[in-house]
């Protein structure tokens, strides 16, 4: 068996990549074997319990929560652990996309919304300067960050409140979102405020959610599947370990593209407010 320890697939974006993960298994003659979790408590519940299913591999989200040393091939996915392969984003290049598409279409001023993850904050507020673009990352996310999920709409109704009162100078025209459920939820919190995307707001999202692409605007998100599946190449990394346990640590990142949708558009003119 092959074991997987991985957040809910009640989130789709996992919900997504368990299914690639499944079928890659399944097409290299092994049985896979899910543990999943909601919450800190339930990632060590479901370590130990994979743990005592004695896989032949693992593939895992949270490699630190293994204990050392672990005696089967592991290959570890976004987070990084020393002791395993690697496969993760490229931020960098996903960084150079989101900007690139925002100051072609003439933006200068954004700002993060989501948790401050720190890889893929870091990599936007590294290369804003080549594109002309200030980001805040802590401002207008500031109840969100410390009370989670429920405090988004205070957020986003300060936003809007400032983007009418000082008819938009002083406010980020372009918002880059963690992900794309959040993405969607923002843009229907800034139509609840009477405020438009992407007039008022250019919002950008991360992980290419495929129901991004059916709502009213579209979703311009990074998506990672340039031709072949997350899935699979995190399959393929850890039969290789199997194969060869001696060879070199490996770490690969996936590459990147801009999926267009119709959130995005040109940034309105300073002064100028729905």
């Amino acid at each position: 068996t092959v074991g997987v320890l991985f957040p809910s697939p009640a989130h789709p974006y996992f919900g997504e990549l368990v299914g690639e993960i499944y079928t890659a298994i399944r097409k290299i003659g092994f049985d896979p074997v899910f543990s999943f979790w909601e919450n800190e408590k339930q990632q060590r519940m479901a370590t130990e319990k994979m743990l005592e299913w004695n896989p032949v591999m693992l593939i895992t989200m949270e490699p630190a929560m293994l204990p050392d040393p672990v005696d089967v091939p592991v290959v570890s996915f976004h987070k990084e652990d020393p002791r395993f392969d690697y496969v993760g984003f490229d931020h960098n290049a996903a960084a150079d996309l989101q900007l690139s598409h925002a100051s072609e279409l003439g933006h200068r001023h954004g700002a993060w919304i989501g948790v401050n993850e720190e890889l893929r904050t870091n990599a936007l507020l590294g290369k804003t300067s080549e594109y002309g673009l200030r980001i805040d990352i802590n401002e207008w996310c500031s109840h969100y960050q410390r009370e989670g999920q429920s405090a988004l709409d205070k957020d986003i109704r300060h936003l809007c409140r400032e983007c009418r009162n000082n008819r938009g100078k002083k406010v980020p025209t372009a918002l880059f979102i963690h992900d794309d459920l959040l993405a969607l939820e923002v843009i229907s919190r800034i139509f609840e405020n009477g405020l438009k995307v992407p007039q008022d707001f250019s919002v950008i999202g991360h992980d290419a959610l495929r129901v991004g692409t059916f709502m009213r605007p579209s979703l311009t998100s990074i998506s990672y599947s340039t031709g072949h599946s997350g899935g699979a190449l995190l399959v393929q990394t850890v039969m290789k370990r199997l194969q060869d346990p001696e060879a070199p640590r490996m770490k690969l990142l996936l590459r990147p593209f801009l999926q267009k949708g119709t959130s995005s558009d040109v940034a309105r003119a300073e002064g100028v407010a729905s």
